[in-house]
């Protein structure tokens, strides 16, 4: 059985998708996986729907 690893785009926190908050690396990677499953979803969006906080990580 081999292995099949799915190919990831890169999204960076600096994205223009990823302007809103400053402490988004986390959602920046969440949304590298997603994306690479065809689920289109921007990092500020990923941001929101996971509650990060604004001062933490």
């Amino acid at each position: 059985m081999g292995v099949i690893i799915p190919s990831i785009p890169y999204k960076s926190q600096y994205d223009p998708d990823a302007s809103d908050f400053r402490n988004d690396c986390g959602p920046a990677c969440l949304a590298m996986v997603l994306n690479a499953f065809d689920v289109g979803v921007t990092t500020n969006a990923v941001y929101r729907k996971t509650g990060t906080e604004p001062n933490g990580y």
